[in-house]
């Protein structure tokens, strides 16, 4: 598997970060809920980034979390946010983690090749592009955005204000433009569904007829794979796989190209 980080969990640029302590947010419902993590992936750290001279990309990004393929989870997130924020963002960072490691819906990848055929070569692919990473990041993504929402709503009273912003935000600005690969015109349309089942109707907020052909496969095969997931519907992690798998076969994949990490979040 191409060691490339899921765009869900996006890269924040390398700047100081220091350690944060949770309890500082003065939030129960917060700890409870790093508790509730704890208690299925140990050693989750929390860090806060202390450079300024990435504040643009920081803003559209404000949180990210690496590591969950080596489980070894680290939270990072903007020291410009406010209390509140703060809490958002860790909390939605949490909640990623929970669904992969206590419901195992892990990450999807690509599959290394054989050794014979040469990472060279599989690195050279044309479908190993970066269209194609932010397309497999997307995926569980979306799906983890539709069950984690409403079950942070529901068990810790924590809301998703900020997340359905930026997912307005980011969408009225993308939707319109054009996308360079097909792995950004599935992703968009993803994003399309997503968008839908949090907030409402796509063609409010883009131009619908100007969509490409892979926006609109993508669009209506999450409709048909993960329309009933939900925080009171979490699929099996062999529902979810096959979900996932079902859905790239019907972009036109091959399923036997892809695998899921970590691997043992799904072994159950």
């Amino acid at each position: 598997m191409c060691n490339h980080p899921p765009v869900h969990y996006r890269k924040i640029p390398s700047t100081p970060a220091s350690s944060f302590d949770i309890s500082s947010l003065e939030s129960e419902a917060v700890t409870r809920l790093f508790q509730e993590v704890s208690s299925h992936i140990r050693g989750v750290k929390i860090e806060m980034i202390t450079d300024r001279k990435h504040a643009r990309s920081q803003k559209e990004h404000p949180a990210a979390t690496i590591g969950i393929h080596l489980h070894s989870p680290t939270i990072l997130f903007v020291e410009s946010l406010s209390r509140d924020e703060r809490i958002e963002a860790i909390s939605h960072e949490l909640g990623h983690l929970l669904l992969v490691y206590r419901f195992g819906l892990g990450l999807v990848g690509l599959r290394m090749p054989h050794r014979e055929n040469g990472v060279e070569e599989y690195c050279n692919n044309p479908r190993v592009e970066e269209s194609w990473f932010y397309l497999l990041g997307q995926i569980p993504n979306t799906l983890h955005h539709l069950v984690l929402v409403g079950y942070l709503n529901g068990k810790y009273g924590i809301k998703s204000t900020r997340h359905v912003l930026f997912l307005q935000r980011h969408f009225q600005k993308s939707g319109d433009e054009g996308s360079k690969g097909k792995g950004l015109s599935y992703a968009k349309g993803l994003v399309a569904f997503e968008y839908e089942r949090l907030i409402g109707k796509v063609d409010r907020v883009i131009n619908t007829s100007c969509q490409t052909e892979c926006f609109w496969k993508a669009y209506y095969a999450a409709q048909k794979h993960f329309g009933g997931y939900s925080s009171e519907s979490i699929p099996a992690p062999t529902t979810y796989k096959e979900d996932i798998l079902s859905l790239l076969e019907d972009l036109g994949y091959q399923r036997e190209d892809f695998v899921f990490f970590p691997r043992d979040s799904l072994d159950r």
